[in-house]
């Protein structure tokens, strides 16, 4: 695992206790990273998950079941393969795409180094109440 990577796990969340036990039984070296919560908020998409790790983009997912965690592995192991913690659509599980939240960029960052290479020259002006 990448120095200082953690995985955040709502513990609130009806699946959240059954979700840490099958990643901790499905990867024992994901394990000693994963920090249990009693709340991570944004209760409207429950059973939430994050990834994160100082320099790399953090990740943060929803509506997740226990029947998620092959794909939640093979998705961690992209971002840890990524020296910048990317993971590009076409490489993350299928099963995952519509559970992913969204994004972080790296702590630091500034305000566009550091964003994705299909983002650093386009960026996006969002008007309040737009939709996304």
């Amino acid at each position: 695992m990448t120095a200082g990577a953690e995985i955040h796990l709502c513990a609130t969340c009806p699946q959240g206790n059954a979700i840490g036990t099958a990643l901790r039984a499905a990867a024992p070296d994901l394990a000693e990273t994963l920090r249990v919560f009693p709340c991570l908020g944004g209760c409207r998409r429950r059973s939430r998950l994050s990834i994160a790790a100082p320099g790399r983009w953090g990740w943060m997912f929803g509506d997740l079941t226990p029947d998620a965690v092959p794909d939640l592995l093979a998705f961690i192991r992209l971002w840890l393969a990524d020296a910048e913690g990317l993971v590009h659509k076409h490489r993350r599980p299928t099963a995952l795409r519509t559970a992913i939240l969204g994004r972080m960029p790296p702590f630091g960052s500034g305000s566009r180094s550091g964003a994705p290479p299909d983002l650093q020259d386009h960026p996006i002006a969002v008007q309040h109440g737009e939709p996304r």
